[in-house]
């Protein structure tokens, strides 16, 4: 039947005539003419199945049947999941730092895993953060510069090829430091790079890793849970939203231009091992006071509920919007991870 002949069918017809085509062939068909193009984009359930193919989804409930067994070999020194990629360093032997790096794509139901190896970074690291969305790779130096001063370096590399970043104005971020760093995290929030450390006392720095201005140094703070977010503020200025935890309450000091907010804990229900099918919440669920709120939270958002027997013996679980991932149980016990198994949505 030609395209012609097909036009002539009522619209409601030829999008069910559509659907039995995959993404990659609705596409082609958008081509063959303005007038299928405009059927396929005006077709919410068209675009729908095309947007779940781009995100590498499929439509239904959450199935996390299929598992793939990712390798991330040696004793790991940090690790990180953003964006679909699960990233590790790993110290050798008595030398201060990691200088090696795993970057794992992790698999889709509809894509396959993929693995960067970096075996020398080219610096020894004590922590590292990784921003998938601009292929970006921040490692805080494990040297501490002495000088007159001491000092912090951080890093900015791309993920893909470990090297400087097109974007940042500055190689290095370089900044002085009341006392020597103990322990380190590092966060990444768009533009914004914060860096909690703490032997002696704590201490945060923030900079815009884009322009490479130092935002804001400070030793004020029992323990910074996480940068937020950004936002804008007085011209030239970049603000940030920096949570604060002290006990069960929060800091209700202020440091310059940041704003201090309570903590938010993760409003969605533990996953027990049970046998059974997906099915959709409605009904409000309520975290208790005690741990992280001062008060109880409830929440309404629906969500689905999936459970399953089975024996898994993991040390931990990390969660994303595509997968569910299991942390041997040996990764916590001699440092070595050897692998992750990922469950696909």
């Amino acid at each position: 039947m030609s395209p012609a002949r097909v036009l002539e069918l009522p619209v409601e017809l030829f999008v069910e005539i559509l659907k039995l085509l995959d993404s990659s062939e609705l596409l082609l068909c958008s081509l063959v003419c303005r007038s299928f193009y405009d059927v396929i984009r005006r077709s919410l359930e068209l675009q729908y199945r095309i947007e779940l193919a781009a995100d590498g989804m499929i439509d239904g409930p959450p199935d996390w049947t299929q598992k793939v067994e990712i390798p991330v070999p040696g004793a790991c020194q940090a690790y990180e999941l953003v964006g679909g990629v699960f990233a590790k360093s790993m110290s050798v032997g008595i030398l201060p730092g990691s200088r090696h790096m795993i970057s794992t794509w992790l698999p889709t139901r509809t894509n396959a895993a993929h693995t960067v190896v970096t075996e020398d970074l080219g610096v020894a690291t004590r922590d590292f953060a990784i921003d998938t969305s601009r292929d970006l790779l921040v490692l805080v130096d494990a040297d501490e510069m002495q000088g007159p001063a001491l000092r912090v370096k951080v890093h900015l590399r791309t993920i893909s090829k470990n090297t400087p970043h097109p974007r940042a104005t500055q190689r290095e971020l370089v900044a002085e430091i009341p006392f020597h760093i103990g322990s380190s995290f590092i966060q990444i929030v768009d533009d914004v790079v914060g860096m909690f450390f703490w032997v002696h006392g704590p201490g945060l720095i923030i900079w815009n890793w884009i322009t490479g201005e130092e935002l804001c140094i400070a030793d004020r703070f029992n323990r910074a849970l996480f940068v937020q977010r950004i936002r804008s503020s007085t011209p030239g200025r970049t603000a940030a939203s920096v949570c604060n935890f002290n006990g069960l309450g929060t800091s209700t000091a202020s440091v310059w231009f940041f704003r201090h907010c309570c903590p938010v804990g993760q409003l969605r229900p533990d996953m027990h091992d049970s046998q059974g099918k997906c099915r959709l919440l409605l009904e409000p669920t309520t975290l208790a006071a005690g741990m992280v709120f001062e008060e109880d939270v409830t929440t309404s958002l629906p969500y689905s509920l999936s459970l399953r027997t089975g024996t898994f013996n993991y040390s931990g679980y990390m969660l994303d919007d595509e997968r569910l991932i299991g942390m041997k149980s040996m990764a916590l016990a001699d440092g070595d991870m050897t692998d992750i198994d990922v469950y696909t949505f």
